[in-house]
């Protein structure tokens, strides 16, 4: 019965529906603790902290998530506390919260690098990028933006790419590097309408200021220009090809 509720829970979830979702979350999650399944439990919680998250109900989703790595702690799930840690701190950094976000995935990167966890570690070193911007150190922004870069790039991940370009036109327009902001900028917009990705509200926000930026600095015809010649690549691999080799040309050793 749980776990169909949980299945229920995660369909709600899926459509749209948070309240539907949470609701069911919540009833497995008594059945759960009913039946003494922590594991079980652990992995609700994380979820009703996602959604709560997604409602905006920061109370909720940190004692959800605090809850849910209490007993993945007391269970010994040391990969699972760094997962949930991991979702928390991508949660913060929607708040604007940096600091608290660079506390947790200072906690969980760790954990990622010693059992070799490349989805996760990459999304570790976007998540620090854009932890590293929001505390004003663009060059260590630009550092993990890299890394992660070169992560996606290897595992063939375009969306995941495009995250890291994205960090990395910000950090690099907060050093006035405007070319290289620019290049990173359009290959970012071109993976999106490759893959059918959007950004969340804040991010494109801040795409947008950066660009109307660019445009007044370098000019229209040099930023079309830029755009028009990202538009050329038209496969995924030779997209992420394109992205890694257009950003070590525009920034050398910065950031390496």
């Amino acid at each position: 019965m749980g776990a169909a509720l949980s299945n229920e829970g995660n369909l709600a979830w899926h459509l749209g529906d948070r309240a539907g979702a949470r609701g069911l979350y919540a009833r497995a999650l008594d059945i759960w603790r009913e039946l003494k399944d922590e594991q079980a439990a652990a992995r609700v919680l994380n979820n009703i902290g996602m959604v709560a998250c997604e409602q905006q109900d920061w109370p909720a989703c940190q004692t959800a998530f605090q809850e849910s790595i209490d007993l993945r702690r007391r269970l010994g799930d040391t990969r699972g506390v760094a997962a949930v840690e991991l979702n928390w701190a991508a949660q913060e950094l929607r708040r604007g919260n940096g600091v608290e976000a660079r506390t947790l995935l200072d906690r969980c990167t760790p954990v990622f690098e010693a059992c070799r966890d490349s989805d996760r570690l990459a999304a570790c070193w976007s998540n620090l990028a854009n932890a590293a911007f929001l505390s004003g150190d663009a060059t260590e922004s630009l550092r993990y933006a890299r890394l992660a870069l070169s992560s996606r790039v290897a595992r063939g991940d375009l969306p995941g790419a495009s995250m890291a370009l994205l960090r990395a036109a910000f950090a690099a327009h907060a050093l006035r590097d405007l070319a290289a902001a620019a290049h990173a900028l359009a290959m970012a917009a071109l993976i999106r309408v490759q893959t059918g990705s959007c950004l969340d509200e804040a991010d494109r926000a801040q795409e947008s200021s950066v660009l109307k930026d660019l445009r007044a600095s370098l000019g229209d015809e040099a930023v079309s220009q830029i755009w028009g010649d990202a538009g050329q690549t038209q496969h995924g691999a030779a997209i992420l090809e394109a992205a890694g080799s257009a950003l070590d040309r525009a920034f050398g050793g910065r950031g390496a």
